[in-house]
């Protein structure tokens, strides 16, 4: 009589064929659970990427309109120089501007480092008056030796940078 190979195989190895075949679809399935938590980890991960850049760029438009507003005031006679100078070279700190934002805003960086050395707030207060005037002095002198570059970089500024929304 002919034996077949198949009945050869006896029930213990059967047995571990089956049991090998369910721990194969066992791991397949922990593979595959695996595979879509990692893609929904990474779906999670880009929509955040994303919205951290809109916020960032809303931030920097915001920030835009800030430069802007500031630079109007200046034009129209409501802030001084040096204290535009002040809060534009801190604005330009709160947004990535271009080469070219920075190379426009420029004298207002000028400006402002060498009025940095100047109190103010509670300082100012404190000085006597003698000591104020002759700030003061040395403040409408700077003001007076960049006037021309400052008016022209507002200007450019606001031809660049029209207010749209919110302004700090």
């Amino acid at each position: 009589m002919q034996r077949t190979m198949m009945s050869d195989i006896t029930p213990l190895v059967w047995l571990l064929a089956i049991a090998a075949v369910l721990l194969f679809v066992l791991l397949l399935g922990y593979a595959v659970s695996l595979w879509r938590r990692l893609q929904a980890q990474q779906r999670t991960t880009a929509e955040r990427e994303a919205s951290y850049r809109a916020l960032a760029a809303q931030r920097s438009n915001e920030t835009r309109d800030s430069i802007a507003a500031v630079c109007q005031a200046m034009l129209s006679g409501d802030m001084v120089p040096t204290e535009t100078a002040l809060r534009v070279r801190y604005l330009a700190t709160q947004a990535e501007l271009s080469e070219r934002e920075q190379q426009t805003l420029q004298p207002f960086h000028t400006l402002a480092e060498q009025a940095s050395h100047f109190p103010i707030r509670q300082a100012w207060d404190a000085l006597d008056k003698k000591l104020k005037r002759q700030y003061t002095r040395e403040r409408l002198q700077l003001e007076a030796a960049i006037a021309e570059p400052l008016q022209q970089a507002a200007k450019a500024w606001l031809a660049a940078n029209q207010p749209r929304g919110i302004i700090h």
